[in-house]
């Protein structure tokens, strides 16, 4: 979720996910043989959340355990 997320002082966090989710994509294009997976577990309802991502607050809906 981070990685579409517009947060000010947070480039470096969301330019890294994002660069991830793009490496995988060339992974599995420049690979056909090998079968890329990016996992998102979702937003969950943490400190982190509420103190860093406050516009993604109303998709955290997971909550740890």
């Amino acid at each position: 979720m981070a990685a579409h997320l517009i947060s000010p002082g947070k480039s470096s966090y969301v330019l890294t996910k994002l660069a991830l989710n793009r490496f995988n994509e060339l992974v599995a294009l420049e690979n056909p043989n090998v079968q890329a997976v990016v996992f998102h577990p979702g937003a969950v309802l943490t400190p982190t959340i509420l103190d860093d991502f406050p516009e993604a607050r109303p998709f955290a809906l997971d909550t740890r355990k």
